[in-house]
């Protein structure tokens, strides 16, 4: 898996690669969609059905280019920090079970007990 830093914790726009039956098409995120995205980034992969999403482009609001926050080429995946760290197991088990993002041992290691536990970030622990 190839991790990259590109977002940073900035807001921006974001567009997507998708595949379909009649092949791969690119889609502009609407004003509404962006803002929901910037709130939630791992919304940005639960556009459609399984293996829809294949590219995840971001421009950040102070610059006038788009960088790749997440690329699925086959099982091999290029993902950005802040995306990775909020996955969840269930989006990964959903969407991506076929890629290299889905690692039972790493969702033990980190301490991931339902599909709503973060897969790589920081799962925050309750004290009894």
């Amino acid at each position: 898996m190839n991790i990259t830093d590109f977002k940073q914790g900035k807001k921006g726009e974001f567009r997507f690669v998708l595949k379909g039956g009649t092949g791969l098409s690119i889609s502009v995120a609407t004003p509404t969609m962006n803002s929901t995205f910037n709130m939630d980034l791992e919304m940005t992969l639960a556009l459609g059905k399984k293996g829809v999403v294949q590219t995840v482009e971001f421009k950040a609001e102070d610059s006038e280019y788009w960088f790749p926050i997440f690329k699925r080429r086959g099982k091999k995946i290029q993902i950005d920090r802040e995306l990775l760290n909020v996955l969840t197991v269930g989006t990964i088990n959903s969407l991506f079970q076929n890629t290299e993002l889905y690692n039972q041992t790493q969702y033990k290691l980190n301490g991931a007990k339902t599909w709503a536990d973060l897969a790589y970030g920081k799962n925050e622990t309750e004290l009894v």
